[in-house]
């Protein structure tokens, strides 16, 4: 009751108490042991009770064995905060006493504060000598396993390893298990780094965090301190080749301001690592900088190595695009220059003013405009504004393309120009006056579009092809402009052909639909566009026409009718007979005609072939000799 009360007892009761846990009597040694207990608010145990209690930690009675747990830890705890000396057999001994588990007596739990003080001895051990293994099984378990007690863990294995001792396999897997927890990776990435300085092994994933920093991190020493230690890791163990090329990388950039052979081969190197995909540290951007900023005229090997870095698509720096961009002289032709703001583009990097500007300047020079003109089309292709000046310049260059996938990237800023409505607005009936709603174009650029399109349709493939027509639809849709017939005669010209799918076909309808067209120009539609349900229906549709100048799908539309329906042979022979361009006819369709005549015993069919036949011959269609052949033996 006494101790229960707070009262203070003299270190001889407390060694009594110690001794009585040894009595046969258990309530004897289980009250010993309570009272011990009750004795850690106001007492500081000493290391010969501590000695005793530490026999009776596995006791086979649950409250004495708990009892001395909890005293035992406690007491090292208070020592540990009072820096008084710890034997080193009491700090071998703690993982014995750690609790994995729980170690409860009734309802009260004791686990958190015996691992606490474990924990709190472990940290404040001065001496820092080298832990048995079964002390690392405690810092795996709550590295691997628990939360709230990391941190300390960590914190003893910094001042543990910074001591030079090293740290077993498993220790390190459960490191890297925590290292990814931003409150614990710095700490960690230290244990790390003394390991490395301590000749231990570390894996990739490790490195690779350092290998990291020299790419992100702004801060000048931490770079230095991760490529030193990348560099000591390199001599302790075999790195993997992407590491040891970073790491080279970083060497280089650090000598390229170093005495000029140095300076050279570390410019040279880059070069090399760069064009095969390799990407520059900061250091590396930091000290091209400072080098053009040396020089008066730039080395065409540094801009290599630019050059390189951009293509990869990495990013380069906006202070080092400034001051490139001042070194950029439009007059001259500087070839990489251009080819690094290309590629500034091409990575979505914002472009200076004073940089388009100089661009603009440099259009006026015939052996850079074409180089120069393909920034301009990427940054439209972007959807950035461009002027009048630099779309008609696009426009005229447009006319000379003849590779296809060079016109789709111009096409597509065609495309987006016509997209911006007001640019085309104007009266079509007072289209003389020659004056328009927007102070950008008038309509001979509206013309000029239009022959742009033109020339994709003609000369492009299937996907120029498509462009070129969804860019006629945004013409259409304004509703104002006023096709060309030029316009109107290709896209019809297209409608009827191989290439031209459903979907084309039906966007093209939607276009002309908006156009005024001649009479012949809507037969040619209205026969491109023939639905029915039989060849029965198709060859009386046919027959509604006066005089068609059939196109070449009609011709397969009747070919095939004659192959599979003998009964509509003669309907077929009239509508080709009936036909204004029969010296179009096709040779397959004329075979199907010889075979129908050799073949037929039908008088009515044989009179319909020959008239024909005779027709194409006035029509100027030269015939097969097989056919000849057949013509004079009906004869």
């Amino acid at each position: 009751k006494s101790l229960q009360n707070n009262v203070k007892i003299t270190e001889e009761s407390l060694e009594y108490l110690a001794k009585a846990l040894n009595s046969n009597d258990k309530q004897t040694r289980i009250l010993s042991a309570k009272s011990l207990y009750l004795t850690l608010r106001t007492h500081r145990i000493k290391n010969n009770v501590l000695l005793e209690l530490r026999e009776h930690v596995e006791d086979r009675i649950p409250d004495v064995s708990v009892y001395s747990i909890v005293v035992y830890a406690d007491g090292l705890a208070k020592l540990s905060k009072l820096q008084q000396p710890i034997i080193r057999s009491h700090i071998e001994f703690l993982p014995t006493i750690y609790v994995f588990e729980d170690l409860r007596l009734g309802e009260e739990s004791f686990a958190d504060k015996v691992n606490q003080n474990i924990l709190y001895v472990l940290m404040n051990d001065d001496k820092i000598e080298k832990f048995e293994d079964n002390v690392f099984q405690i810092f795996d378990h709550i590295l691997l396993f628990e939360n709230h007690q990391q941190a300390d863990v960590i914190d003893i294995l910094r001042r543990y390893s910074a001591a030079r001792h090293p740290i077993p396999e498993s220790t390190i897997f459960a490191l890297e298990h925590v290292v990814d927890i931003p409150e614990f990776s710095n700490k960690v990435l230290e244990v790390f780094g003394n390991m490395i300085k301590n000749k231990q092994i570390v894996s990739d994933k490790i490195l690779y965090i350092f290998v990291d920093t020299l790419y992100l991190s702004d801060n000048e020493q931490l770079r230095e301190k991760s490529f030193q230690l990348l560099d000591t890791a390199n001599d302790n163990q075999d790195i993997s080749d992407e590491i040891f090329d970073i790491l080279e990388l970083e060497r280089a950039a650090l000598n390229i301001n170093s005495r000029s052979v140095d300076s050279d081969y570390a410019i040279a190197y880059l070069q090399t690592k760069t064009k095969e995909g390799k990407k520059l540290t900061i250091n590396g951007f930091i000290e091209i900088t400072k080098q053009i900023d040396k020089l008066f005229l730039l080395a065409e090997k540094i801009l290599k190595v630019l050059h390189n870095v951009s293509i990869n698509g990495q990013i380069i720096p906006n202070e080092l695009v400034d001051k490139l961009v001042k070194k950029f002289d439009p007059v001259q032709k500087q070839y990489y220059l251009i080819k690094i703001f290309k590629s500034l583009v091409k990575n979505n990097q914002n472009i200076p003013s004073e940089l388009s500007l100089k661009l603009e300047k440099a259009l006026e020079y015939k052996n850079m405009c074409d180089q120069v003109l393909v920034i301009f089309v990427l940054q439209g292709q972007k959807g950035e504004k461009l002027s009048p000046m630099i779309i008609s310049k696009i426009l005229d260059k447009f006319s000379s393309l003849d590779n296809s996938l060079i016109m789709e990237q111009y096409l597509s800023v065609i495309c987006s120009v016509i997209k911006k409505v007001e640019c085309f607005e104007y009266d079509s009936k007072n289209s003389s006056s020659s004056k328009t709603h927007s102070q950008v174009f008038d309509i001979s650029f509206i013309d000029r579009v239009q022959s742009a399109l033109i020339h994709a349709l003609e000369k492009g493939n299937r996907d120029v092809i498509c462009k070129s027509i969804s860019g006629f639809s945004e013409l259409a849709s304004l509703g104002t402009v006023k096709l060309q017939i030029k316009s109107i005669e290709v896209l019809l010209s297209l409608v009827t052909k191989a290439i031209c799918d459903k979907s084309m076909k039906e966007e093209i309808n939607k276009i002309l639909d908006s156009s005024k067209l001649e009479q012949n120009q809507k037969c040619i539609l209205e026969l491109c566009n023939l639905k029915y349900d039989s060849n029965d229906q198709l060859l009386d549709i046919l027959a509604t026409f006066d005089k068609p100048k059939l196109l070449e799908q009609n011709f397969d539309q009747i070919n095939s009718t004659i192959e599979n329906c003998p009964k509509l042979n003669s309907k077929a022979l009239n509508i080709l007979i009936e036909c204004s361009n029969k010296k179009d006819i096709p040779d397959k369709l004329l075979n199907s005609i010889g075979v129908l005549l050799a073949s037929t015993n039908s008088k009515t069919i044989n009179s319909l072939c020959c008239r024909l036949i005779h027709e194409m011959t006035e029509a100027g269609r030269k015939l097969t000799d097989d056919i000849i052949s057949l013509i004079f033996v009906q004869d």
